[in-house]
């Protein structure tokens, strides 16, 4: 297509006229499903590719390689490392359309401009672990906008507190993280003074949920977490009761 090979295409040793790559194509890289072929016509690799490479189930992100990493949906490791996806546009973050992870480790002060945290419907995470610091970027202080026509959910200074989760859905200026319906969801570990200025922590339908950590034991209090925020935590027992 124009200057690219793209859906499906047979790729040859320009030396010999073997077949090198026969498979998916995207934008000129390998990408889908394909096999790689040596010099005497033996496979040496046949399943998945993404942007030209071999397709990794495990990745590791750090500050260097953020820009240059392709994140899939077949990734069933993720470890992000400090100071990553600190990008103003970077405003919802929504794991779930990664929905083979087992394992998510976020570390120390990323996502800083996050509004929104999803993790929902995960059905193979076990681990979810945040480090200290991320998701924690100042919500501007409603007295310093209110010429701008910014108001709360009910239009007045102090908006009355949310009875249920459904509170939150007609809300669109709502800072929520959300962790529901992750069946095999073991822990969910949270570092200090993250989720600092979120309005919502909303954590329900985890069946297998045994650890819920948040903050240090070795600081007084909860350490900034959620600071202002609305809790609920439900947990279906059987149909029809929680």
């Amino acid at each position: 297509y124009h200057d690219s090979n793209v859906c499906y295409g047979i790729a040859y040793y320009a030396d010999i006229r073997k077949i090198e790559y026969e498979g998916e194509l995207c934008g000129g890289k390998r990408w889908g499903h394909g096999a790689q072929y040596d010099r005497n016509g033996k496979v040496v690799y046949e399943g998945d590719w993404i942007n030209g490479e071999q397709i990794r189930y495990s990745m590791s992100i750090t500050k260097e390689n953020e820009m240059s990493s392709v994140l899939h949906s077949h990734l069933k490791e993720l470890i992000i490392g400090e100071m990553c996806f600190n990008t103003e546009s970077l405003t919802c973050v929504d794991f779930s359309k990664m929905p083979l992870l087992t394992k998510l480790s976020i570390g120390d002060e990323c996502f800083t401009y996050a509004k929104s945290v999803s993790i929902i419907g995960m059905e193979f995470l076990e681990s979810v672990v945040i480090g200290w610091q991320s998701f924690c970027r100042m919500k501007p202080d409603p007295s310093d906008i209110e010429d701008e026509g910014f108001e709360d959910a009910e239009g007045s200074e102090d908006a009355e507190d949310a009875e249920d989760s459904d509170a939150f859905e007609d809300d669109n200026n709502a800072y929520l993280f959300v962790v529901a319906n992750c069946k095999r969801l073991k822990e969910l570990r949270i570092g200090l003074e993250c989720f600092r200025d979120f309005d919502g922590c909303i954590i329900e339908y985890n069946p297998a949920l045994e650890v819920i950590e948040m903050g240090s034991r070795d600081v007084e209090g909860i350490g900034c977490l959620f600071y202002s925020a609305s809790l609920f935590v439900t947990r279906r027992l059987h149909r029809g009761s929680e």
